[in-house]
Order: C-alpha cells, then sequence, then structure tokens
C-alpha cells in the first residue's frame, strides 16, 4: 500500500542542511522510540541542497516509513512546507535535525493522539542543551486539557515557561495547518517559526499540555554568526506585527507582548552593534534599526526583559556588551 494512501497517525517533518555529523543520531533517536509501532508513524527528511554527506547517512537509517525528498537550496521554510506538503499524518510534528528525542514510550504517545480525537495541539517540554553538559529542563507542571478560552487566559503562563518562538515543543494536527493553509513564510530568515505559530493559534480549539518532556534541544549547535544581518531588521519588523495581531485579537495579556518586543529590540541593537567600530557611528544609527516605539509597563517585564529594556534604553552598554560577545 502506498503511504499516501494510509493514514498515518503521525508525520514527522525534518529539514536538514549539512547535517551529517548530527542527522544519524536524531533519526536513531525516532527509530529506539517508535521501534513497536513504527507502521503509525511516517519520517519525512527533506534535505535542502547539502553538499555534504548528510544524503548518505539519511540512506542508512532504518526506519520502515522514512522518505528522503531532496531539493535545491531554499532554506528551511520552503523545506518545511515542502514536508507538509508530502504528509499524511493525522498529527504533525517538525523536529529540527540536529536535535533529537529524549527517551519516551512511543506507542503510549501514539495512543494518546488517537485516542484525544478532539485535540488541535499537544505541547510538552523538552531538555535545553546550553553544552554537551549544561542542560536545563523545561517539564509542565501537570496533564491537562484547555479549551480555547482556558489557554488563552493562561497564554502569558503557559509561554514564560515554555518556548513560543520553536515548531518542535507541540504535535500539530495536519488539518489546522493545511485546511487553513499556513506555511512557513520563506522570506523570513529569523522568526519564521514564530511568525508560522501566531497563524496557528486562533484555530487551536483544545490543546493537550503534557508534563513529560520528550525533545532535546541542542542550542550550543545553532549555527550562530556574528556578522551584521541587514535583512534581521525586515524580518523582526513582520514578527513584531505578527506578535501585536495576534496579542490584539486573541485579547491575550499584554506582558507576552512586550517581553517579546523587549527581546527584539535588544537583538537588534546587538546586531547594529556587529556592523560599526564605533560607538558613534552605532548611536547615530540606533533610531532608524529599532522597532517602532511601544510604550512597555516595565513592572510586567520578566527579568531578562528588564535587562534587555534597560540595555536598549542605555544603549552604550548594550553596545560594549554586544561588542565583547562578538569578539
Amino acid at each position: 500500500m502506498n503511504l499516501k494512501e494510509k493514514l498515518m497517525i503521525l508525520s514527522i517533518v525534518i529539514p536538514t542542511y549539512n547535517e551529517e555529523k548530527l542527522i544519524f543520531r536524531c533519526l536513531s533517536s525516532i527509530a529506539k522510540n517508535f521501534t513497536e509501532c513504527e507502521n503509525d508513524i511516517e519520517v519525512i527528511v527533506v534535505d535542502d541542497g547539502s553538499t555534504d554527506n548528510t544524503v548518505n547517512k539519511v540512506n542508512k537509517c532504518k526506519i520502515k516509513n522514512l522518505r528522503l525528498i531532496s531539493k535545491s537550496n531554499g532554506g528551511v521554510s520552503s523545506a518545511r512546507n515542502i514536508g507538509i506538503k508530502n504528509s499524511s499524518g493525522k498529527f504533525i510534528w517538525f523536529i529540527d535535525s540536529d536535535d533529537c528525542l529524549l527517551n519516551f514510550d512511543g506507542k503510549q504517545l501514539l495512543n494518546m493522539l488517537s485516542k484525544k480525537g478532539s485535540i488541535d495541539m499537544f505541547l510538552f517540554g523538552f531538555k535545553k542543551m546550553l553544552t554537551e553538559h549544561d542542560e536545563k529542563v523545561v517539564v509542565n507542571k501537570k496533564n491537562e486539557i484547555l479549551d480555547h478560552q482556558k489557554f488563552i487566559e493562561q497564554f502569558n503562563e503557559i509561554f514564560t515557561r515554555n518556548e513560543f518562538n520553536v515548531p518542535w515543543n507541540r504535535i500539530i494536527r495536519r488539518s489546522i495547518i493545511t485546511t487553513n493553509s499556513i506555511e512557513f513564510d520563506t522570506q523570513m530568515k529569523t522568526g519564521e517559526d514564530a511568525v508560522f505559530n501566531c497563524q496557528l493559534i486562533k484555530y487551536i480549539q483544545k490543546i493537550y499540555i503534557i508534563n513529560k518532556p520528550l525533545y532535546r534541544y541542542n542550542l550550543f549547535y545553532s549555527k550562530q554568526t556574528n556578522k551584521y544581518d541587514p535583512e534581521l531588521r525586515f524580518n523582526l519588523l513582520k514578527l513584531n506585527n505578527t506578535l501585536k495581531r495576534l496579542v490584539v485579537g486573541q485579547n491575550i495579556d499584554s506582558p507576552f507582548f512586550e517581553n517579546k518586543y523587549e527581546r527584539m529590540n535588544y537583538t537588534l541593537l546587538a546586531n547594529l552593534a556587529q556592523k560599526y567600530k564605533t560607538y558613534y557611528e552605532f548611536k547615530s544609527q540606533i533610531n532608524a534599526e529599532l522597532l517602532p516605539y511601544t510604550k512597555i509597563n516595565f513592572l510586567k517585564l520578566g527579568g531578562r526583559e528588564k535587562i534587555f529594556f534597560l540595555l536598549v534604553k542605555f544603549n552604550y552598554v548594550g553596545y560594549l556588551l554586544a561588542k565583547k560577545d562578538s569578539e
């Protein structure tokens, strides 16, 4: 039977580009967790024009319903969109190729997806690896099902604990994505995951919050550069506007947006510091670079965001710290 003819319970979509050292570990962690129920999942790896040995590594992995789709290089968003179009599962899970799954009972997870038929999104904890040995575990307090109204009422609390800007700590009903024509923005190189998540929120009628970590986020593998990104303001301005529409449209508590706003402004300040060698040059461009002014209630900001707020306001210190980080 063709895979497209059978409705899988879960489609796992993995975009990859030049990850020959990590992709096999990612796939092996999936195989290990779902070894007793591999007929109910499909794994779609979308290779985004890798020039290393990534494709050969994928082909060596023994997962029954594994498909490799190769495309010319176009970015992670285009790769994920192709994965969505080629998926057939009732639910979809986006996994990054430099991350992997923690050990859990895959059969139990699939049973949960099957039995909780009215759930649109499952949100779970994760282990954030700051270095190979330095970790932070994010675990939700309890298992609970929230309708849309309760979800929105607790939105700020939920995403103070959980990551909002990523696609991998949630499993989504695929029809929510396809019916509403939701895609990752291929014009964005930063913030595209958060924009995608903003589009999802208004369609999520029921969410199941799981109090168990399932995912290992290898933050220290992230491909970061200290070079000035001329497109960053465009990307964050689009994200800023999308977040603002979400908060207003769904009546979400304003601290959620204000925290994101301050983080984005500090990111822009740090980016600008990579471009200029002197503070005088840096200072002259700040007003043109930062996001449009939004009134912020400082007392309602989170601890980190208060620091970001002050670093932006007293930008000389922010400039010095950003320059130091880039050395």
